[in-house]
């Protein structure tokens, strides 16, 4: 009776512990229905643009970089959703991925660290395998451009 007993404590334990692990959400940042390999260019505009000076825009046409970019995006994890209390007073940052000159995926992120994203009008957390996108952009060796703030007229 004391087996049975202890082997019932053991089980709910077990199915605590793994019930309060934070669940992984099966979304990827890049729609499946892209093809990675038809992607000829990347512009990144981020959202803290200066009123008087606009906001900083990259934009990714060489294979090694875009190549790059995606290599970052398929490590993603998204993670839980987050809160109201989680979103930064930062404006959109905006990921558009082209096909012959086409939108094929946009990605919008809550400020520019990358680390939260928006879906389908929900926050949610994000974490990388190693770099973030916002890492690459600022590792990028690519002229910024400066684009209307408000507008981000130069985006599709």
């Amino acid at each position: 009776m004391k087996r049975v007993f202890a082997l019932v404590i053991i089980i709910i334990c077990i199915i605590a512990f793994n019930g309060c692990k934070e669940q992984d959400i099966s979304l990827k940042l890049l729609n499946e229905n892209v093809d990675i390999d038809s992607i000829d260019k990347v512009q990144i505009a981020l959202s803290m643009g200066n009123p008087k000076y606009g906001a900083r825009t990259k934009t990714f046409t060489m294979k090694d970089e875009i190549a790059k970019l995606i290599e970052v995006f398929n490590t993603a994890i998204i993670k839980g959703e987050l809160e109201e209390k989680d979103v930064v007073d930062a404006g959109i940052s905006n990921y558009l991925f082209y096909s012959n000159d086409n939108v094929v995926c946009r990605i919008n992120f809550n400020g520019n660290d990358s680390t939260r994203v928006w879906i389908s009008s929900k926050l949610y957390h994000v974490e990388y395998t190693d770099k973030t996108p916002f890492q690459i952009y600022k590792e990028s060796e690519i002229n910024e451009v400066i684009i209307d703030w408000k507008t981000k007229d130069s985006l599709n």
